[in-house]
């Protein structure tokens, strides 16, 4: 468009005047000369040089009350967290300034210090602006409309007759409309500013943009819509968090500008009658991602500008900030919390729309992260989806596959999502990527908390009954094996006698308005009909193999259901069919009224010997009760091995006291705290081949329970305590095995031995040294090495130490040291312990390291100076780490 309306400049001071249009005042001969000089230069001027020579005049009027009024200088910054997030986001109530920001101007005439566009890059001088709102009259031909709240009931957008005036969703019947049709270099900008929080920083809104589309202007120079973040503590723009959807390639995802590539925008005849046409976009979601920004302030900027030669323009509507992107064109996505899992084995759902454009459809790709800690451990891909609108993905946090470290309660998810399309002329678009959740901590502000590890378990572990919880479809291989038929419709009276349904507690109710888990926290559970006045019937039946040797433990939690009249409650009983110590005995179901559910448990050793094959779990229901019920609800069916007694549990120091020239005591500390497990002492003599000595073993004595240090009191070397009271007295000239074992919750008992052996130094004194035994641990733990140390100090230094992945990642500093060395193990998956043996291979510390500690401090002070012997050994027993550590004095 040739033809230019001179736009007025307004700014509204705190004097609340108005400083109208300064193109009255009276236009000196320099100023003429100089404006006719720079109209010269510019090639192919889109308006005329009286236009200009107003413009000129504006721009010196401008800089003269810049002067005056300093603050009234647009500073992106300056007003950081004066609004609230969401606040009047859907403009229903007008344009509220509690709530929003804003600035405009006006240039063009090539004065970098009042310009508010450079002609000669098109870039925008935001310190140019002006601070405030000015709507004029409304009217989309004012020039002075630059931030105008527009009503559904005015009708379609004047210039396309096409485009609604407001978002089509979320019922809206207002919107803001930044800029008019007015040509003259214009930029409006409406801003909001906050504090990122966890809930806030998926920043959503929808927007719609109507352009005139100058032939022959690059990218820089064209109207334009875009969003900008500035970080409010630096100053600075935050770069990568804005991605408008729209396949901008050519001026980022963060702006909008005509492209005829992009199937979304539409190219319409401008009703002026020029040959400069209209190109529109559509409404569409928009979304920002300040996942990484949490507890930052920051300001958000909308920005609408004119074409920078001065002759063409650009407006831009914005609604439903906060809202969803529900029906958006371009795509959406969302967690679908109602049928994903939230714990073990099951399932992580994301609802999704595809993009839309005419007859055209799209793609999406979704990328499923996972974060542990913080730190992402692994990233899965969907791969390009093309019809649909839901997408599971399958998770098992004991997989070795996904990296979960399930010493951990859980994990966090987040998800993002590419969107595509192909135009009819082939030309493929990226679209832009929506975000559920936000890195590094998903889908709220609190670590390690989206998914568990384990559902409600009688134990940790991982569970060997997929499906336990009862989240994943009904399915193959993911089904059970009940005799009963499965009914799939949720309606009152669907799940009839002899069917079973996976019912959420709502669900449940909808069936029969008796039926009342009453815990929506379960989610799905196994909801059985079952008959009266006939046998029992299995109601769920798996198939497991377990290990000889092994200990196990099963848990069920069952719920009555029941009836209004004559009701029976249910009875159940749990076998397993080759194991029959195993077997749970009929137990009569009556839980409490909620979310009170009744669990039946067992804990079994499958014998070493025995001639284990797979065994079937089956649970049955009796339904020889008269009456009405038999009705009952199961869920989270487990099956966990029970591990050993972690090693660096059973870890102790000893201290050795001098009784006589002949006799000594020992002080045995163990290195854990006990924290409810049960602990166990044993001592005995040794002979010269390591085999006990009879009479001399004193097994767990009450006396030396919870007692540290533990110094044997009453022992003098024979299975029969003394009556002392004194601590125990150890020969110099003979050998001992002291054993230290403990049982926990939901764990087997282990044990630590370690032989106490005397020896002669060159002096001729006489002395004691200790190490592990090996063999005898081994030998306790039927032969295999699994969670036995492995290490002997006077054999193994001599060895080669096997590597493992994460022993480069070790670090012991300083060394040489006088004072304590620091060891540095943040990539160790599983807890360990630190061995420190003197120049004689004398073991003289042990401590632990936890999974993932990054610094483990040991104390050398009151060592005395020379060369030791540090040693890392995994849980396993294996030495991962050695090296000789220098005491300084």
């Amino acid at each position: 468009m040739k033809k230019i309306i001179l736009k007025h400049l307004i700014i509204v001071v705190c004097s609340l005047l108005t400083i109208g249009s300064f193109s009255q005042e009276k236009i000196s001969e320099q100023m003429k000369t100089e404006a006719a000089k720079e109209y010269k230069a510019i090639k192919n001027p889109e308006i005329s040089f009286e236009n200009y020579l107003v413009m000129k005049q504006n721009q010196s009027k401008r800089a003269a009350f810049f002067s005056i009024n300093p603050n009234a200088r647009y500073v992106s910054n300056a007003t950081c967290n004066n609004n609230t997030p969401c606040g009047n986001g859907d403009f229903e109530s007008g344009l509220d300034p509690n709530n929003w920001g804003g600035a405009f101007g006006e240039g063009g005439s090539s004065n970098p210090t009042t310009d508010a566009i450079s002609p000669a890059t098109g870039l925008i001088y935001f310190e140019n602006l002006t601070t405030g709102f000015n709507s004029g009259n409304g009217t989309y031909s004012d020039p002075d409309a630059h931030q105008t709240i527009v009503n559904a009931s005015d009708g379609l957008d004047p210039i396309t007759n096409i485009l609604t005036r407001v978002a089509p969703v979320g019922g809206s019947t207002k919107a803001l409309r930044l800029g008019n049709t007015a040509t003259g270099n214009g930029v409006e900008l409406l801003t909001k500013s906050f504090t990122v929080t966890q809930s806030n920083s998926s920043f959503i809104f929808w927007f719609a943009t109507v352009f005139e589309n100058p032939a022959g202007h690059t990218p820089p120079f064209q109207p334009t819509f875009f969003v900008r973040v500035i970080n409010c503590n630096t100053g600075q723009p935050i770069t990568g968090v804005v991605n408008l959807g729209v396949g901008n390639t050519i001026s980022g995802p963060d702006s909008l500008i005509s492209n005829s590539q992009n199937p979304f925008f539409h190219t319409i005849p401008n009703p002026d009658g020029t040959t400069d046409s209209i190109v529109y976009h559509d409404w569409s979601c928009a979304q920002i991602n300040l996942s990484q920004y949490i507890g930052i302030p920051v300001v958000i900027e909308f920005v609408n500008k004119d074409c920078a030669f001065t002759g063409h323009y650009g407006y831009t509507y914005l609604d439903n900030f906060c809202g969803n992107c529900d029906g958006s064109p371009t795509g959406n996505l969302k967690f679908n919390d109602t049928i994903s899992s939230t714990c073990g084995a099951g399932d992580i759902c994301f609802a999704y729309d595809l993009p839309k454009a005419g007859t055209l459809t799209g793609n999406i790709n979704i990328k499923l992260s996972l974060y542990q800690n913080g730190i992402k451990v692994k990233e899965i891909q969907s791969g390009s989806l093309s019809s649909g609108n839901q997408y599971c993905f399958r998770i098992d946090p004991y997989s070795n596959v996904l990296g979960i470290n399930t010493n951990l309660s859980g994990f966090d998810f987040s998800a993002e999502a590419d969107f595509s399309i192909t135009g009819t002329n082939g030309v493929v678009t990226q679209l832009g990527t929506l975000y559920a959740g936000g890195a590094p901590s998903g889908q709220d502000n609190t670590l390690n908390n989206d998914y568990a590890v384990n559902c409600k378990q009688c134990c940790p572990g991982k569970n060997l009954i997929l499906n336990g919880s009862f989240e994943l479809d009904n399915v193959a291989p993911n089904n059970f094996l009940p005799v009963i038929n499965y009914q799939p419709t949720v309606a009152l009276s669907s799940v009839v006698p002899g069917k079973y349904g996976l019912l959420s507690s709502a669900q449940a109710l909808a069936v029969s308005p008796t039926w009342d888990p009453g815990c929506s926290n379960y989610k799905r559970h196994l909801v059985v009909n079952g008959f009266t006045g006939r046998p029992s019937v299995i109601i769920w039946s798996k198939v497991v193999t377990l290990v000889r040797g092994k200990t196990y433990k099963f848990c069920a939690d069952f719920k009555n259901m029941d009836q209004c009249g004559f009701n029976v409650k249910p009875r159940i009983t749990v076998l397993f069919n080759n194991l029959p110590a195993f077997n749970i005995p009929y137990t009569t179901i009556n839980a409490g009224a909620g979310c009170n559910w009744q669990t039946l448990m067992k804990e079994y050793t499958i014998p070493a010997g025995l001639p284990l094959t797979p065994t079937t779990i089956s649970i049955y229901l009796d339904q020889t009760g008269q009456g009405d019920g038999n009705d009952v609800a199961v869920d989270n069916i487990n099956l966990v091995e029970e591990p050993k007694v972690d090693v660096s549990q059973l870890l102790f120091n000893l201290a050795f006291s001098h009784i006589s020239n002949n006799s000594f005591n020992i002080a045995a500390t163990p290195v854990a705290p006990l924290n409810g497990c049960t602990e166990f002492w044993q001592v005995e003599q040794l002979s010269t081949t390591y085999t006990i000595v009879t009479g001399t073993q004193v097994i767990n004595p009450p006396l030396w329970l919870t007692t540290t240090p533990n110094v044997f009191t009453n022992y003098v070397g024979t299975s029969t305590l003394a009556a002392t009271g004194n601590p125990g007295i150890f020969t110099l000239s003979k050998r001992y095995r002291i054993i230290y074992g403990r049982t926990c919750q939901c764990t087997v008992k282990n044990i630590y031995a370690v032989i106490v052996d005397p020896f002669v130094n060159k002096g001729g004194k006489p002395g004691v040294h200790y190490y592990e035994d090996k063999e005898y641990m081994q030998q306790l733990n039927s032969g295999t090495d699994e969670y036995i140390v492995k290490t002997n100090a006077l054999s193994e230094d001599k060895n080669s130490r096997p590597s493992l992945p994460n022993e480069n990642a070790i670090k012991v500093f300083p060394n040489p040291t006088n004072t304590a060395v620091t060891i540095s193990t943040p990539n160790l998956e599983n807890n360990s312990y630190a061995k420190l043996y003197d120049v004689f291979g004398h073991l003289i510390k042990t401590i632990p390291i936890q999974a993932k500690q990054n610094n483990t401090f040991l104390q050398m002070e009151s060592y005395p100076a020379g060369t030791y012997m540090l040693q890392i050994i995994s849980s396993t027993g294996k030495i991962i780490y050695k090296d000789k550590i220098i005491k300084q004095l």
